[in-house]
């Protein structure tokens, strides 16, 4: 790719007064990416940035700097998805040059017209907006009695074969009564938008994403130590030599003795995967069964079980720790991830599947935040009567 300065030029000043087109948002991002003339986009910034203090912060009031920050924010959040380490410092320059250029606008501006150089800058407030997922769940009791954990007071106990401490962090952990006591189960749901984190009585620690669950009991007795699952649950299972751990989700059994790994069987997906991050697992679907060693991924499809090596661990486990990550994904993929997140309907065209997308963006987003970025894909969206409608650029 061959950008001139000139043309560099014109993208940042298209963005800085809000008339990019998406496809010139792709150009200049990409630009900047490929370090396109980087000594030009320093010497624009320090041409056009005169009005910045020593320590970089804008001379505005803070409410005024921090709408024009949110303004510029949609476009440094796409330079995001840029992968490779080496990418850093310019995502950092550009990020810089962008906010500096949307501070020029206003400050330059005389001051009758501010008001109307911000109205191009910032964008226009959309009234309809969904917040990110949260933690909770909901435990059904093997009596069938329900606790809402969103609304529970820290430090329940619930006393059916164990006790259960709620903690701070919203978590729960099971206490395990006397091995000759009854075997209880219970049930942990999340629904859309949520996620929750629980140990059970053996010490394992389980995640589950958001319209998932897991059936356990509330002590393990005997030589197993067994769980049901459905949607999608990040494992820390606790070490036990003499029992081993096993995991039953939709088409597969997932055996181990201790060990971290990701099973995602959410129905609306083609493919169960199991993706082991540390120790070995041995995997049943039917007549099948492999073992997988670390940084590798079972597979499961149309009836045939297989081994991916080339997977992606931080992109399968992003969602544990607080981040949507894609490498070349489709975006039917991410829009079905989004709308178990948001909690909200997702209209879009068949067409749209064909379509890649590679980059990461923080779970703690308010919908139309995510709306900005999917628009620096080459996405457009909008939200309609609590629908999200989206269609290819």
């Amino acid at each position: 790719m061959y950008i001139t300065p000139s043309r560099i030029k014109y993208l940042l000043r298209q963005y800085m007064n809000d008339n990019c087109t998406g496809e010139e948002v792709n150009e200049l991002m990409e630009a900047i990416r490929l370090g396109c003339h980087d000594d030009i986009v320093v010497e624009f910034m320090e041409e056009n940035i005169l009005h910045l203090e020593n320590d970089g912060q804008p001379d505005l009031p803070d409410e005024k700097a921090m709408v024009i920050y949110k303004k510029l924010l949609p476009l440094s959040r796409p330079a995001c998805f840029l992968v490779k380490p080496s990418y850093w410092k310019r995502i950092a320059a550009a990020a810089s040059v962008i906010i500096g250029l949307g501070l020029y606008a206003y400050l330059f501006s005389g001051g009758e017209n501010k008001n109307a150089v911000l109205s191009s800058v910032i964008p226009k407030i959309v009234e309809t907006d969904v917040a990110p997922g949260t933690d909770g769940a909901m435990l059904t009791l093997a009596d069938g009695s329900h606790i809402f954990l969103d609304s529970s007071n820290n430090g329940i106990t619930v006393a059916q074969g164990a006790t259960v401490i709620k903690n701070l962090n919203g978590s729960i952990i099971y206490t395990a009564k006397d091995s000759g006591s009854a075997v209880m189960y219970n049930t942990m749901t999340t629904p859309k938008a949520r996620t929750f984190q629980l140990t059970l009585a053996d010490g394992s620690r389980v995640w589950l994403n958001a319209e998932s669950s897991i059936t356990y009991p509330t002590h393990f007795p005997g030589k197993e130590r067994c769980v049901i699952i459905s949607g999608e649950a990040y494992f820390e299972i606790a070490g036990d030599p003499e029992r081993k751990f096993i995991v039953r989700a939709g088409d597969i059994t997932t055996e181990v003795l201790g060990t971290h790994f990701n099973i995602n069987t959410y129905k609306e997906e083609s493919l169960q995967k199991v993706t082991l991050l540390e120790g070995s697992v041995k995997i049943t679907a039917g007549a099948s069964d492999l073992v997988i060693t670390p940084g590798t991924q079972a597979v499961f499809s149309q009836g045939k079980l297989k081994v991916n090596n080339s997977v992606d661990v931080e992109q399968v486990v992003a969602w544990k720790n607080g981040a949507f990550t894609f490498r070349q994904t489709d975006i039917g993929e991410v829009l079905r991830q989004l709308s178990r997140w948001y909690d909200v309907e997702i209209i879009y065209p068949d067409g749209i599947f064909h379509k890649l997308v590679s980059g990461s963006m923080g779970r703690d987003l308010n919908l139309t935040e995510v709306m900005q970025v999917l628009k620096g894909l080459g996405v457009k969206s909008k939200i309609e009567e609590g629908k999200l409608y989206v269609s290819q650029y």
